[in-house]
C-alpha cells in the first residue's frame, strides 16, 4: 500500500487542534523526524523569527510551511535569506518574481517596512496563500497576479494537482514541467508582463533588488527588463537551472559590471566567474559597490 496514502489519512483523521497544540509543544522542545511532519501538519498560523523581529505565515500544509515551522528559516535556504535580509535593509524598491506564497517578500517588509516590494505570483493557490500572509502581517505588499516574461499577453502556465506532484516547480515552460514532474499538469491560463512594461505603468523611479525564481524562465524575465535594468542596475538572486540559462543572464549581467556568488546553503558564498547551474541553483549577483553590504 502506497505509505503517502496512510499518512495523509491519519492526517485527516487528527482533529486540527490536537495536532496544532502537540505541534507548539514539541516544537519548544524537540524536531521530531521529518517523516512526522506531515501527519503534524496543521491548519493556522505561527510565527517565523528574523532575529529581532518576527513575521506571521499560515500554514498551507506543504513541504515548506512545515520545514519552516520546525527549522525556521535555517529550513530552507538559509544563505540566500540572509544575503536578502541584508540587502533588504538598503533597498527601497523591491521587486519578487516568482514570489510563491511571499516569503522574500515578507521577509523585505519586516526588516524595511519603508521599503516598496512588489510580489508576482500567478499560480492562484499560492497568489491565495501569499495575500493571506500579507493580510496577517498587515503588510503594504503590492501582488501581481500575473507571470513575467519577455512578452505581454496571455499564456499556458503548468502546475500539478495538489499532491500530484511539486507545485514549485510550476512553470510557464512545458518542457521544465515535464523536466520535474511525473504528473499531468493542469493548465492554467495566466496574463504575463515585462518588468519594463510593469516599471512604466507604475511610474518606478528606482529598482534597487530583485528575487528572479521564474522555474525556467529567469533569463525571459531579464530579457523583458533591460530597459529598466540598465537604468537602475539593482542586484539579485536569481535561479540557474541550466548552463545555457546561466550564459543567457551573464550576457545581459556582464563581469564588468556584477560580481556572481554561487549560494551553498550549506557552506556559503563562493565567488565564481560565470553562471553556471549547480546544486543549490541560486546566485547572488551584485554591483561591486554594493557587495560589502550584503555580507554584514
Amino acid at each position: 500500500m502506497n505509505q503517502s496514502r496512510i499518512v495523509n489519512g491519519d492526517r485527516s483523521r487528527i482533529p486540527n487542534f490536537v495536532k496544532k497544540t502537540l505541534s507548539l509543544t514539541l516544537q519548544k522542545k524537540i524536531i521530531p523526524p521529518e517523516r512526522f511532519w506531515d501527519l503534524l501538519s496543521f491548519e493556522g498560523n505561527f510565527s517565523v523569527d528574523l532575529g529581532n523581529k518576527q513575521f506571521q505565515v499560515s500554514h498551507t500544509g506543504e513541504w515548506l510551511e512545515n520545514s519552516l515551522f520546525w527549522k525556521g528559516l535555517a529550513g530552507y535556504e538559509p544563505i540566500s535569506f540572509e544575503l536578502w535580509k541584508n540587502a533588504c535593509q538598503f533597498s527601497q524598491t523591491i521587486l519578487d518574481i516568482g514570489a510563491n506564497t511571499g516569503l522574500y517578500s515578507l521577509i523585505a517588509k519586516t526588516v524595511n517596512p519603508s521599503s516598496n516590494v512588489y510580489a508576482f505570483e500567478p499560480l492562484p493557490s499560492f497568489n491565495q496563500a501569499l495575500k493571506e500572509n500579507i493580510r496577517l502581517n498587515h503588510y503594504d505588499i503590492q501582488v501581481i497576479d500575473q507571470a513575467v516574461a519577455n512578452f505581454m499577453g496571455t499564456a499556458e502556465f503548468y502546475a500539478p494537482q495538489r499532491g500530484q506532484g511539486n507545485l514549485y516547480s510550476s512553470s510557464l515552460s512545458l518542457e521544465h514541467y515535464k523536466n520535474h514532474q511525473k504528473s499531468t499538469p493542469i493548465v492554467h491560463q495566466v496574463q504575463v508582463t515585462t518588468l519594463d512594461t510593469f516599471v512604466q505603468k507604475q511610474g518606478i523611479r528606482s529598482v534597487d533588488l530583485v528575487k528572479i525564481d521564474a522555474e525556467g524562465q529567469d533569463a525571459n524575465v531579464l530579457k523583458g527588463f533591460l530597459n529598466s535594468m540598465q537604468q537602475f542596475q539593482p542586484d539579485f538572486i536569481v535561479e540557474v537551472q541550466s548552463d545555457e540559462i546561466g550564459q543567457e543572464i551573464q550576457a545581459m549581467l556582464p563581469p564588468e559590471k556584477y560580481l556572481y556568488f554561487n549560494v551553498d546553503e550549506v557552506t556559503g558564498l563562493k565567488q565564481t566567474d560565470s553562471l553556471r547551474r549547480n546544486y543549490w541553483l541560486n546566485f547572488w549577483i551584485c554591483k561591486v559597490e554594493n557587495c560589502a553590504k550584503s555580507f554584514i
